[in-house]
């Protein structure tokens, strides 16, 4: 574990009030906004790795650090924007494994209880942008 990294407790209510906070107008289209637009372009430095959810009290445990340059990935499966949790999402594939890849923004103080002060130096506006990486299971092969 780097110096930067620890591990922070994120429960469903706390996921839940950043979706309400986020929540985006309804609008017709696919068209991304703004933040749509930022968020697809982003290549933050600040990443936290999804490490699990707990079973009994579904809290998802996340392991933030520092990258030294920002995330990368062999192939893009899947992409698009989350309005409701105004978040952009990526399924891709690195090294033969895939990873669900969520980039949004979070705000400064969340930022300095993930990141402690160093991630403080991210932040544009009070608010910095964020990935959070999920591995998901490998995919059974189809026999036909």
């Amino acid at each position: 574990m780097s110096e930067f990294s620890k591990k922070i407790i994120l429960t469903d209510a706390d996921i839940a009030e950043a979706a309400e906070v986020g929540k985006w107008r309804a609008a017709g289209g696919d068209d991304l906004d703004a933040l749509g637009r930022k968020l697809r372009s982003a290549r933050p430095r600040l990443i936290a790795r999804h490490i699990g959810v707990g079973s009994a009290t579904h809290e998802h445990e996340i392991e933030p650090f520092i990258a030294k340059t920002p995330f990368t990935w062999d192939e893009v499966e899947r992409e698009g924007y989350d309005r409701i949790r105004r978040s952009y999402y990526r399924v891709v594939r690195m090294g033969g494994e895939l990873f669900y890849v969520s980039t949004m923004q979070v705000p400064r103080d969340a930022v300095e209880r993930g990141w402690g002060k160093a991630g403080l130096a991210h932040c544009r506006n009070s608010r910095a942008i964020v990935q959070i990486v999920t591995p998901l299971p490998p995919l059974k092969e189809v026999q036909h």
